[in-house]
């Protein structure tokens, strides 16, 4: 049987947040209640400047790591709709220090 016949190829929409780790679990609750299964998770440092001001080598900047998650959810772009008000409602978007909701194309998506 020839690779073509068990593969599908297809194109989908991904969607994806960095939260506080200390966050995950109610938005994964939410999405899951949402029937929203498919969730990857990745654990990430993220870089900020928060005001705390640092001199290096004769010049200021600022310095802030943090532990963060990536939430990750791939879905069909029919779905991307749902996908996006669910998140933004669990994190709380559009509020002071909202996060941010990355949305992307996958052009080709390799079912196997």
């Amino acid at each position: 049987m020839p690779p073509q016949a068990l593969t599908r190829i297809m194109i989908m929409k991904k969607i994806e947040a960095v939260l506080p780790a200390f966050r995950i679990h109610e938005v994964a609750e939410v999405l899951r209640s949402a029937g929203i299964d498919d969730i990857n998770m990745f654990d990430v440092t993220e870089f900020s400047c928060d005001g705390k001001h640092h001199r290096l080598a004769g010049a200021e900047c600022c310095v802030d790591y943090r532990t963060a998650v990536r939430l990750e959810v791939v879905c069909e772009p029919l779905l991307i709709e749902a996908v996006k008000d669910v998140m933004a409602e669990a994190l709380g978007c559009g509020q002071r220090n909202d996060e941010m909701l990355r949305i992307s194309t996958l052009v080709r998506v390799v079912e196997i």
